[in-house]
């Protein structure tokens, strides 16, 4: 009996991180990580998106002398279904696929506005600095 009960926990536990969620919610947005890429949007208004990008585990915080407006609380409504993750605000629809990372940006209506193409993320390391 000891045997089945391991057994059976054991593979509960697996179950429970296959489905495990690899998003989390910020407060105007999300973050995930997809094929060691962190991946943060941020919506600054209804219609305005940040998309943040860099390697896995990288520290990123760049501050923009040009933007000057900060992100905001806003109402979202976060989905998750078949490998993609849905943020639908008021004016624009963010759709990010999980398994490759790339990321579209629809109308409200659905209609198409910018699509990344598939693994099209990469670094190379380089001395920015001069």
């Amino acid at each position: 009996m000891k045997i089945f009960l391991s057994f059976a926990f054991l593979i509960f536990s697996i179950s429970l991180n296959i489905n495990a969620q690899i998003w989390r919610k910020t407060p105007n947005g999300v973050k995930l990580t997809v094929n060691k890429v962190d991946i943060e949007i941020q919506l600054y208004l209804e219609s305005i998106v940040r998309i943040i990008k860099s390697p896995e585990g990288s520290a990123f915080n760049k501050e923009s002398l040009s933007v000057v407006l900060k992100p905001k609380e806003i109402n979202l409504s976060k989905s998750e279904k078949n490998g993609v993750l849905t943020i639908t605000a008021k004016s624009v629809i963010i759709k990010c696929n999980l398994n490759s990372g790339a990321i579209s940006f629809f109308k409200n209506n659905g209609i198409i506005l910018l699509k990344e193409k598939e693994n099209g993320t990469n670094f190379k390391r380089f001395n920015d600095a001069g």
